[in-house]
């Protein structure tokens, strides 16, 4: 797999796992990595993605942003 595209990943995780998914996916490779609540956002290659799927022991999945917008409404959202 040779991807050098970075994306932006979210790593949901229990409460009080984040900052060891944090160091978990630092270690893994991933980058601009973020803690969140119940979650760790990062970036980076298919690659990392794939490294966190397999090795991750505190992530329960990670998720791949597909597309970004600014929520107007109950419409627009649908529309996007």
């Amino acid at each position: 797999m040779t991807s050098t595209s970075l994306h932006s990943f979210t790593a949901k995780t229990q409460a009080g796992l984040e900052q060891v998914l944090a160091d978990e996916l630092t270690a893994l490779g991933a980058k601009e990595v973020a803690v969140q609540k119940r979650a760790v956002a990062f970036e980076g290659d298919m690659e990392t993605m794939v490294r966190a799927n397999l090795w991750s022991r505190t992530a329960i999945s990670i998720l791949k942003e597909i597309t970004r917008f600014d929520f107007d409404g109950k419409e627009n959202f649908y529309e996007k």
